[in-house]
């Protein structure tokens, strides 16, 4: 790449601010180059003051500033901030969930390849080396015979005006959490999930589903994944052998400075720790993103973000006949 790839941040909630701002930052061949934000300039912190400030999409895709966007604004908004963009020749890289539905996920990936740019949904976790190397335990049979594979993602209460208590908004645990375990297993099986069955709980106080379950069998080996709000704090897989089990702990959401470790235990009790340096895998996420950008590829992972829209759509009208 010749010059800095111009991109620019839609939505400046505390992710944005916490995260995604810092990864963009430690980017080589990219620049944040404007916001889209309803807030004031004089609410904005000094280190972004000097940005371009657009109030809409809408606007920032009329001038074609940008080269790309991070869209980080609730789900709902996110199909037509997205196709606005793409329409405009601008690649986006989106929060998850991609879209609220099935059809408007795939309608975006075609539209994206129509005009020949690239739209990848930040499921950063699929970049972090710990990724890697749990597959690579898997996909080499060494610990003995898969029994079970244990996914799960379950978060505490938030406020009450949080959007992800907001069903207008696109909340809800099945929209926000549960693509964590799902794309996990999508991942890690080729997407191959048969035999399902699925559980989902709403609260009426809440006004949105609030915790769920889905279990398969994919060739004997019996696969769970369980999500949910408003319960302890759990981010983990374990994989289960006749003699072996593996586990997994932040699996998914884990901090730039998070030192992870995949823990393997035999029957007897013998426990091998396997380390990893810290790694920020929002910004190892956003090179491949403009690594895809660079080389007009298809960007890793598309098919999980197809797959599990279109499972957790499965999952939603099984609910909805039950």
């Amino acid at each position: 790449m010749m010059n800095n790839l111009r991109i620019a941040l839609v939505g400046l909630g505390a992710h944005a601010l916490k995260t995604v701002i810092p990864a963009i930052n430690k980017c080589d061949g990219i620049e944040l180059v404007a916001l889209v934000t309803s807030k004031l300039l004089e609410q904005l912190d000094s280190s972004l003051t000097h940005l371009a400030i657009y109030k809409d999409v809408e606007s920032l895709a009329a001038e074609q500033f940008v080269d790309a966007a991070y869209v980080a604004s609730p789900v709902e908004a996110h199909f037509q901030q997205c196709k606005r963009l793409i329409e405009s020749g601008t690649s986006v890289l989106c929060e998850k969930k991609l879209c609220s539905t099935y059809s408007q996920t795939k309608e975006l990936f075609i539209l994206a390849d129509e005009n020949k740019v690239v739209l990848q949904e930040a499921l950063a976790y699929l970049y972090h080396p710990q990724f890697f190397t749990m597959k690579k335990y898997l996909d080499s049979q060494k610990l003995g015979s898969l029994q079970f594979v244990n996914a799960k993602f379950t978060v505490p209460s938030f406020d009450n005006k949080n959007i992800r208590y907001s069903a207008s908004l696109g909340g809800g645990a099945l929209n926000d959490v549960a693509i964590y375990p799902l794309s996990l297993l999508l991942a890690l099986f080729k997407e191959n999930l048969a035999e399902k069955s699925s559980v989902v709980v709403k609260s009426d106080a809440k006004g949105v589903d609030i915790k769920g379950q889905l279990s398969c069998n994919i060739g004997g080996v019996v696969i769970n994944a369980q999500w949910a709000f408003d319960t302890s704090y759990s981010n983990k897989v374990e994989f289960i052998y006749d003699d072996h089990q593996l586990c997994v702990d932040r699996a998914f959401s884990k901090p730039a400075n998070f030192k992870s470790q995949l823990v393997k235990q035999d029957t007897f009790g013998g426990v091998e720790y396997i380390h990893y340096p810290a790694a920020d895998q929002f910004e190892l996420m956003l090179r491949e993103f403009i690594k895809s950008i660079d080389s007009k590829v298809t960007p890793h992972y598309q098919s999980i973000s197809l797959s599990v829209a279109q499972l957790i759509e499965e999952i939603k009208i099984n609910v909805a006949r039950n």
